[in-house]
């Protein structure tokens, strides 16, 4: 397990923020979205003044200030109590024109903004974690782990709305295609297309019915694809599950069979019918083998097996599943299986639609 020590971050990073606050929409909108109401996560005063007027600006007339920050400058000069703010104010607003607006100096909002997002996801977590270690000097572990649990991870908040007609940054974004995390091989894949980070899918179907092994079969093309994969199975043991796997990688089955075995498969009208198939059986040796290829393969992909067959599973002990992963194994999962969804519990006192209905809003979370 990592040890992770403070952050050194810089103001660079911030700097950067009122840059594009002031010169672009799109950077104006996604921050705002980010940052919500918590713009004390940054660390310079005077450039959370800058932020603050640029944002403000935003809201009101759906768009970046651009020199119109020079005027909101002017206006809000003598409400600074700091001289010394005034002058980096004044300075850095002067920087900001000469380079962006009058030389037109390029600012690569998609590859900053990614930067930025990072910087305040870490700046989050730091006060989390300084909030917890104080309530732990002072012995409230209870408030230390009420903190932990509510904690929120920094993410633009998507629910916000836009202007339908006069925002074309978000007009531009329409005509960019959603990068693919992967493609599920044949027909199905020609149906569905491929698979984005913000789909969310729901396997539906009667009991046995092979629900389980669709869902493995989209998280081994997933790891084929290169994706770390969390997969949180709430009826099937992890050895079951296990076995499944490498009889799905092995091509076999792990019990002695006979030479012929009758395999289940559906009928055009939906009926169980059966066919003789030769099925191997598979041995240690030959599945060490296999994975040993399998691995070389999947550049990078891999698959978390979380076994709730015992304990329960509920929301919040998932969301503390995928947030310790992130945090101390340094690992941000690209896709989440739940299988299934009707053993899960949400909390005493509520309907099982609203159950269902928390469940997907967690999977889109993350």
């Amino acid at each position: 397990m990592k040890k992770y020590g403070r952050r050194k971050v810089s103001i660079d990073h911030e700097k950067n923020i009122a840059i594009g606050c002031i010169v672009s929409t799109k950077f104006a909108r996604d921050f705002n979205l980010l940052i919500g109401k918590d713009l004390d996560l940054l660390k310079s005063k005077y450039i959370r003044i800058i932020i603050s007027w640029a944002l403000e600006y935003y809201k009101t007339y759906n768009e970046a200030p651009t020199t119109s920050i020079l005027d909101i400058f002017k206006a809000e000069k003598e409400n600074l109590q700091s001289e010394g703010d005034k002058e980096l104010i004044e300075d850095t607003l002067d920087e900001i024109n000469n380079k962006y607006v009058e030389e037109e100096l390029k600012f690569d909002v998609d590859y900053i903004f990614n930067q930025v997002e990072q910087y305040i996801k870490g700046r989050s977590l730091e006060e989390n974690a300084d909030q917890i270690k104080g309530l732990v000097k002072l012995g409230k572990i209870g408030e230390a782990e009420k903190i932990r649990s509510e904690y929120k991870r920094k993410e633009k908040n998507n629910t916000a709305g836009i202007s339908a007609f006069r925002d074309m940054n978000a007009l531009e974004e329409l005509f960019i295609e959603d990068p693919s995390l992967f493609h599920i091989p044949g027909a199905l894949g020609v149906l569905i297309k491929d698979i984005i980070s913000t789909d969310y899918i729901l396997l539906g179907g009667s009991s046995k019915r092979g629900k389980s092994y669709y869902a493995m079969q989209l998280a081994i093309y997933a790891v084929q694809s290169g994706l770390k994969v969390g997969y949180f199975t709430l009826e099937m043991d992890k050895k079951l599950f296990g076995r499944r796997i490498a009889e799905f990688i092995g091509g076999g089955s792990f019990d002695l069979l006979e030479d012929i075995e009758y395999i289940p498969y559906f009928d055009k009208n939906n009926n169980i019918k059966y066919e003789k198939t030769k099925i191997p059986n598979i041995s240690f040796k030959k599945m060490k083998r296999k994975y040993k290829l399998f691995n070389k393969q999947i550049n990078g992909g891999e698959l978390f097996i979380f076994d709730t067959t015992t304990g329960g599973a509920s929301l919040d002990a998932m969301k503390d599943t995928i947030i310790n992963l992130s945090e101390y194994d340094d690992t941000d999962l690209d896709l989440i299986i739940i299988d299934q969804l009707s053993l899960i519990s949400e909390g005493k006192g509520k309907e099982r639609r609203h159950q269902l209905g928390e469940i997907s809003a967690f999977q889109r979370q993350f």
